[in-house]
């Protein structure tokens, strides 16, 4: 499923180690200059701190942001430095997070990347399972990946 007016909106590696959500806000209303009507959506990237997408209400605005200066910008965050900022189109970019839950333990990972894997590429599938010092029942943590 492909991303329709998205830009992928990724802060150089000289930014603060994760970008405050405010920080996010304040780049789209200040620098990007967009209006709550422009915005559908902002979606922060799982496992990357410093990208994050904005669902746009047409394919003209995404053009605009992305021409615009070549897609590159300049954001000041509070503390006096400033961050390079680059924006793109976003077909093909980004991960979700899906976290399932009360499956059987039976369920074969194959099975389930098969499935998921007709909307979209499954990175992993982990069985998560409660572990601790203090549980009495010892059932390790697997950390298996298809």
């Amino acid at each position: 499923m492909a991303r329709v007016n998205t830009v992928s909106v990724s802060f150089e590696p000289v930014a603060p180690e994760r970008i405050r959500t405010l920080d996010v806000h304040l780049f789209c209303q200040h620098v990007l200059k967009l209006s709550t009507s422009d915005v559908l959506g902002i979606q922060l990237e799982y496992g990357n701190l410093k990208r994050f997408f904005v669902k746009l209400s047409s394919s003209a605005k995404c053009d605009q942001l992305v021409c615009c200066n070549d897609g590159v910008y300049v954001f000041a965050h509070g503390d006096d430095t400033t961050s390079r900022v680059v924006v793109r189109h976003a077909n093909g970019l980004g991960t979700k997070l899906v976290r399932v839950f009360n499956l059987a333990i039976e369920l074969d990972n194959a099975l389930i990347t098969e499935v998921i894997g007709q909307y979209g590429t499954v990175k992993a599938v982990k069985n998560e399972t409660w572990a601790g010092a203090d549980m009495p029942f010892k059932v390790p943590n697997e950390d298996e990946e298809n």
